[in-house]
């Protein structure tokens, strides 16, 4: 027993001399095999010459720090996720430290520029963690899948093999489905929210994936572009694109839905409390908005947004000359200028005359607001034009 402590004592006293690690587990030498969810304790000990240690653990190929701190001892945790299925390395570097005389050492800590390694030594693991994960659309992506359209959900092993499957759908079992990829392809009779999950009947694969955020819609919108989704309030919206109009335009949106439907119109989040029906024409106005409808039939409900892009001011003029000018009304005309109608009291306008108090006053302009030509009409006293 004496001999076994003297040894004990002189393998310790060694390690402090040189600098080592005196024990890891679990064993280094053996493939540490996990699934998803599992969790497993590595502890680290080490001794050297030196104040004290400090010591580093990474996950590879992720390069994610899993513990850092000071001391000969180092325990931390690990738990993998679906992401992390395949072969993982895990690598924890010790390293004893010495300060130079004349430093204030503050006990467990290191001064900058105060110390520097006068030894290293690391251990690594390999770890199998084994399941299935999936491949192509992610578990946290919102889907939205038309009646008609099919999505396909797929997933893969590891270790890669010949497995089968179990699929649910909103926890009913899909019987005749035990490959790799389930093709979903909902009718108007699946409108609202679904839950989408698969494992593998193979123990050494015990992981289940879902699919959480699938919403088969029950309505359609015009006009429509490629659509892209949010979330607002836990809800999925569906943002058709940007429609873009100029100042004076007008368009019609419109949703087609089953009947009894109801609809709610927002503009810019005021609610359009005289748009009731499937339709609303927008007449546009300078700056950018957001046009939301909400559209509900029984418990079922479909949101959709348009953006919609006015340009600002793209020139502006002025027209008349000294006296009151007014302009009535402005059209477009099929050359892309416009029509000006009015009237002017103004005798200082170039090119045209006065007869006398207010005179019809029409402008043409081209598309950049330049002067075509210009005329004046009327008598004496007041003459105005308004369409």
């Amino acid at each position: 027993m004496k001999g076994a402590l003297k040894l004990f004592v002189l393998l310790v006293l060694t390690a402090m001399i040189s600098g080592c690690l005196i024990s890891a587990t679990p064993d280094p030498d053996e493939t540490i095999v996990m699934g998803p969810g599992d969790s497993q304790v590595f502890t680290v000990v080490a001794v050297g010459p030196g104040l004290l240690e400090r010591y580093q653990a990474f996950l590879y190929p992720k390069y994610e720090e899993l513990a850092r701190g000071l001391g000969g001892v180092a325990v931390f945790k690990y738990s993998p996720t679906p992401e992390d299925i395949g072969e993982q390395l895990i690598e924890c570097e010790v390293c004893g430290l010495r300060c130079d005389f004349g430093c204030l050492i503050v006990p467990g800590q290191c001064p900058p520029g105060c110390c520097y390694e006068v030894w290293c030594d690391e251990v690594v693991w390999n770890i199998e963690v084994r399941g299935i994960k999936v491949k192509g659309t992610p578990e946290e992506k919102i889907l939205v899948i038309k009646p008609g359209d099919t999505q396909s959900f797929e997933v893969s092993p590891y270790p890669e093999g010949e497995y089968e499957y179990e699929w649910y759908l909103d926890g009913e079992p899909v019987s005749d489905v035990t490959g790799p990829i389930f093709d979903y392809s909902p009718t108007i009779e699946d409108a609202g929210r679904h839950i989408i999950e698969v494992n593998s009947t193979d123990e050494d694969l015990a992981n289940t994936l879902s699919w959480n955020n699938i919403k088969i819609l029950f309505s359609s919108a015009l006009p429509e572009e490629d659509y892209g989704l949010k979330m607002k309030g836990g809800n999925i919206i569906i943002t058709l694109g940007t429609v873009e109009m100029k100042m004076g335009d007008t368009q019609l949106f419109e949703v087609s839905a089953p009947p009894e439907s109801e609809y709610e119109w927002y503009l810019d989040g005021e609610l359009l409390s005289g748009v009731t029906d499937n339709t609303f024409e927008y007449v546009a106005m300078i700056g950018g908005h957001t046009l939301e409808v909400n559209v509900s039939n029984g418990s079922l409900t479909d949101y959709y947004s348009w953006l919609i892009d006015i340009p600002g001011i793209e020139w502006q003029r002025m027209y008349g000359g000294g006296y009151d000018d007014w302009a009535n009304s402005i059209q477009q005309t099929l050359d892309g200028g416009y029509i000006v109608a009015g009237s002017s009291e103004s005798g200082n306008i170039p090119g045209v005359t006065n007869h006398g108090g207010f005179d019809y006053y029409i402008i043409k302009l081209d598309s950049g607001g330049d002067i075509e030509w210009q005329k004046m009409y009327g008598g004496s006293s007041y003459d105005g034009a308004r369409s």
